[in-house]
């Protein structure tokens, strides 16, 4: 029994060092309502308004017109507007500041071309939340079935598109609802 709970306590004590962090539900809660915002804007195209979503460092490190130049040229890469985009996973990382890395998925308009990506909060305290970072991908359907499985297996799980999606994109599977 005891050589049982010695393996098991050490492996408790790392746990910290490799799993994420249990926020409150009220830290979890700020996330999700900051997130569904956020992702509600990102159709728009209102840089300005986006912008507002910054934590002052990424604000300084990224002046209106490259965000805007930013932004534009993704939407441009697309095909066209996205008009949805949806969470579909959230990991907390500890820190001088706790951090939310929230994955999430758009289908561009036209079809065949979705956006897979994350975005990172700063989440000092339950009333405070910014955004520190955004990863968009671009997800052409035709060049990623034309690519050696595992390989485009690979960069679309890189890419935090959702399984579903993947499935999907690769000709696994029907899509399905995902997120």
């Amino acid at each position: 029994m005891r050589s049982a709970l010695i393996p098991a306590i050490l492996l408790w004590l790392s746990a910290p060092a490799l799993a994420q962090v249990a926020p409150s539900e009220a830290v979890a809660g700020r996330v999700a309502e900051a997130s569904e915002a956020w992702f509600d804007l990102l159709p728009s195209a209102d840089f300005e308004a986006e912008r507002g979503y910054f934590t002052p460092s990424l604000a300084n490190t990224m002046p209106p017109a490259r965000w805007a130049e930013f932004r534009r040229a993704t939407i441009a890469r697309s095909g066209g507007a996205t008009p949805r985009y949806r969470g579909h996973g959230l990991t907390f990382y500890p820190g001088d500041t706790l951090r939310a890395a929230v994955d999430f998925w758009g289908e561009a308009v036209p079809g065949d071309i979705y956006i897979c990506g994350y975005v990172v909060w700063a989440v000092p305290d339950a009333s405070q939340i910014g955004l520190t970072r955004m990863e968009e991908n671009i997800v052409e359907v035709t060049l990623f079935r034309a690519m050696d499985q595992d390989d485009a297996l690979q960069t679309l799980t890189n890419w935090r598109c959702p399984d579903g999606l993947v499935r999907a994109i690769l000709g696994l599977s029907q899509p399905e609802e995902t997120g």
